[in-house]
């Protein structure tokens, strides 16, 4: 089988997936979760006066976060490597559709966007929170 074709095959699934079972609550999404996180190493940062040691923090935060996800990527694709090739599309259609949320943020988009056009600010901050 080609290569290419090989790749672009989970991608296909991911979307199939997302269309056919649309997507998480927003309390379970993967990004709900990195905000969780985000905001307790934020409320966690150092009481400084200096924003330049606040501004090494936060670098931190980002340096480690990217090592840790792309770590735990690298784990997955090693992983996955070891399966044979149907179960290794579909184990990694199933992680790509967790990092993919096309069908919800296109539905969530356009429910702000017409709450907005009725004016309604409230309903449509309580939208995007959750």
């Amino acid at each position: 089988m080609w290569p290419i074709l090989s790749d672009f095959i989970p991608v296909l699934l991911a979307f199939g997936i997302d269309r056919l079972f649309r997507g998480f609550p927003n309390r379970f999404h993967t990004i709900d979760v990195f905000g969780f996180v985000l905001d307790w190493l934020i409320s966690r940062a150092p009481n400084l006066e200096r924003s330049f040691l606040r501004f090494l923090y936060g670098g931190l935060i980002v340096c480690i976060g990217t090592a840790a996800v792309g770590g735990i990527g690298l784990l997955l694709q090693q992983l996955f490597a070891l399966l044979p090739w149907p179960i290794q599309w579909i184990a990694t259609a199933i992680v790509l559709k967790l990092t993919l949320a096309l069908y919800n943020v296109a539905l969530a988009t356009e429910e702000v966007f017409e709450t907005l056009k009725s004016a309604d600010v409230l309903r449509a901050r309580a939208l995007v929170r959750y």
